[in-house]
């Protein structure tokens, strides 16, 4: 025993450390998919901002209560952003949604046309049909 209960719990009296933090989060189930290597520095760096912030990561409960979850949040928040800039700036997803919006159907098969081609024949009919109106 660590001989504090006096003071009303041991967790009162340890607290964890970024490099205890760091480990903690790294193994946690909802990152298990991130590439450590390239998310480590981040963890790191909102780990240490919280501990700026508040000299101090909490208790051991309150850690886990409540700043493992912001610092879980975080990352997975960064890791979102990156993600989804990755796919907007792949030309292969450039390609595919550019195929879906403007493709013309096959003659022999039977394909959808694209949706943006399809609201600009219907836009081009509906001026067709207001000008044949004014003549």
């Amino acid at each position: 025993m660590c001989g504090c209960y006096e003071i009303g719990g041991c967790y009162e009296m340890d607290y964890p450390t970024v490099y205890d933090a760091f480990d903690i989060v790294v193994t946690h189930r909802l990152l298990r998919r991130l590439n450590m290597e390239r998310y480590k520095p981040i963890i790191i760096r909102i780990i240490e901002n919280i501990h700026s912030n508040h000299n101090t990561l909490g208790s051991w409960k309150g850690f886990y209560r409540i700043t493992l979850q912001c610092i879980i949040e975080k990352t997975l928040e960064i890791a979102t952003k990156n993600a989804y800039r990755t796919l907007t700036n792949s030309s292969i997803i450039k390609l595919w949604v550019n195929h879906v919006l403007y493709r013309m159907p096959s003659v022999e098969e039977k394909e959808d046309i694209g949706t943006r081609v399809k609201h600009h024949r219907e836009s081009f009919e509906k001026i067709k049909i207001k000008l044949e109106k004014l003549n």
